[in-house]
């Protein structure tokens, strides 16, 4: 459920500001890549 809370509130973001809705895409899209590359470095 939370997931797809998250992505409808991507979504709406997208809509109201295309530039913050990327941003925000990106910035989670770093986000994992940081916790795979820290999960990978402990495990």
């Amino acid at each position: 459920m939370t997931f797809s809370t998250e992505i409808w509130a991507l979504a709406r973001l997208w809509c109201m500001s295309p530039i913050l809705g990327a941003m925000a895409l990106w910035y989670l899209s770093r986000a994992d890549r940081l916790v795979d590359a820290v999960r990978g470095r402990h495990l």
